[in-house]
């Protein structure tokens, strides 16, 4: 149980120190680039749009570095020999991605099939909306153009409505990942449930 612990202080203090560094000095004096009325603005966008990839790509591929080998967690991808074949066209293809939310590092757990695929930098996750408040974290999901959702649908429409071509015009090959469950199946949240009900 010690080693766990450790690791999990390990795992946590790494993803707070990489985030902070990555979202103070690289990502929002990017962005601040953009926010400026400076010429050569869409050269600008273009960078800040590549740089927020490559902060996705490298940190979240740091979290499967750490999941695999501090923890030994390990995905493997099962299917026939023509889904295997055809493994690495999903780099060069849009998808949805469905997933089950039993526990809350489902994601994390679902970028390493990212990593495995080569789709890692243009994962787009969709979230409940608080979760764009979380320091560091959510605010790194924003630059990543994460698709943040306050689950009413009156909202959720005409936000859907602005971004989603915006991310097909700028995104072409993005893939997204969906939680149809909601809320994660944990002790606390299914407590939370019977308690409403």
């Amino acid at each position: 149980m010690r080693n766990v612990a450790l690791g999990g202080v390990v795992f946590l203090t790494s993803l707070v120190v990489t985030g902070w560094i990555a979202l103070a000095w690289i990502l929002t004096p990017c962005f601040l680039l953009v926010v400026l009325p400076l010429p050569k603005f869409l050269q600008i966008k273009r960078f800040y749009r590549c740089t927020t990839r490559f902060i996705q790509w490298a940190w979240m591929g740091h979290v499967v570095l750490l999941l695999e080998t501090l923890f030994g967690i390990q995905v493997r991808v099962y299917g026939n020999a023509e889904t295997k074949a055809h493994e690495h066209i999903m780099a060069q293809d849009r998808a949805i991605w469905l997933s089950n939310h039993r526990t809350r590092i489902d994601w994390m757990l679902l970028w390493t099939l990212a990593w495995r695929t080569r789709t890692l930098h243009q994962l787009r996750i969709v979230l409940k909306a608080p979760l764009r408040n979380i320091p560091i974290f959510g605010w790194a999901m924003q630059h990543f153009v994460f698709i943040f959702l306050e689950r009413r649908w009156a909202e959720d429409q005409m936000k859907l409505r602005k971004l989603l071509p915006y991310l097909t015009a700028t995104e072409p090959k993005a893939s997204y990942l969906l939680f149809p469950e909601g809320t994660d199946l944990s002790e606390s949240n299914l407590e939370k449930s019977r308690s409403f009900c």
